[in-house]
């Protein structure tokens, strides 16, 4: 999703994993990520919606949409910061 201030209808972000000093973790997201997740996301252009489809996937058995979602954290010692966030439907 593009930043509210951009001219671009998608951003992509690519870094390589070894740009990171601590080991990347992915794991399907929970009901607990919500206050990482409006940090990572509240300045894109569509935060809500993406609220909006995050709650639905993580909602358990009520998610009639087919949504899951994934976190990606950076493991370190002090801390376990949420920086991507991928949503998916089931086909």
């Amino acid at each position: 999703m593009p930043k509210k201030n951009s001219l671009f209808p998608r951003s992509l972000y690519v870094i390589h994993r070894a740009m990171f000093r601590n080991k990347l973790h992915i794991r399907r997201a929970t009901v607990g990520d919500s206050n990482n997740i409006i940090l990572l996301i509240e300045s894109l252009y569509e935060s809500k919606k993406i609220m909006t489809d995050y709650e639905t996937a993580v909602a358990g058995e009520c998610n009639t949409k087919g949504l899951t979602c994934f976190v990606t954290e950076v493991l370190t010692h002090e801390s376990v910061p949420i920086i991507g966030l991928v949503i998916c439907r089931y086909l």
